[in-house]
């Protein structure tokens, strides 16, 4: 009697278990880590829009189904492009942060970063050949001029250079970006 009150209980638990298993099919349909990613993404921007520009999700839809992505990165266009530089040369920092914090693919990321390189060039270009005060650019701290000079411009040309990377990488095959190695050294 003990052997067929246990031998019926694991029958019963494991009809029980094999109802409650998901099928083969349903298992092995899940989304990927990519898709995932890109869901959260999605729903920070829905939330971004929401919470500064107080919008519904339900009215504006921000997923593009036509977007492209490079290792996850939504890559976006030039229009993208030349809006943050505009944006983070016209507005200087504050434009840089604006650009860089709320445009979430690389054109906005790498055209803000451009747009301020090239806003500080145009700053410290004012600042020295302006005759109203020289204290600044004397000869003993002239060297502070040249390395705020040449960061400036390291920034300028390593977001156009690696924006003109990042298009040069849309033809190419996934096998080839992968040979190539990865471009985002500071994203």
């Amino acid at each position: 009697s003990l052997f067929t009150d246990n031998a019926i209980f694991e029958q019963k638990t494991s009809v029980a278990m094999a109802q409650s298993l998901p099928s083969y099919e349903q298992a092995t349909n899940l989304p990927t880590y990519e898709d995932t990613q890109r869901a959260k993404e999605t729903e920070a921007r829905s939330e971004l829009l929401n919470i500064f520009f107080n919008l519904d999700s339900e009215v504006i839809s921000t997923h593009d189904s036509e977007e492209m992505y490079i290792d996850g990165f939504a890559v976006g266009n030039d229009c993208m492009f030349m809006l943050a530089f505009l944006l983070a040369f016209f507005f200087n920092w504050l434009g840089f942060f604006i650009g860089y914090c709320i445009l979430l693919n690389l054109s906005g990321r790498y055209g803000a970063m451009s747009g301020f390189g090239l806003s500080v060039v145009n700053w410290l270009m004012y600042l020295k050949y302006t005759h109203q005060d020289q204290r600044y650019f004397q000869e003993e701290k002239l060297f502070m001029w040249w390395f705020f000079f040449i960061i400036a411009v390291v920034l300028f040309m390593k977001g156009i250079l690696n924006w003109m990377s990042v298009r040069k990488m849309l033809t190419m095959s996934p096998e080839q970006q992968r040979q190539n190695g990865r471009l985002f050294f500071l994203y």
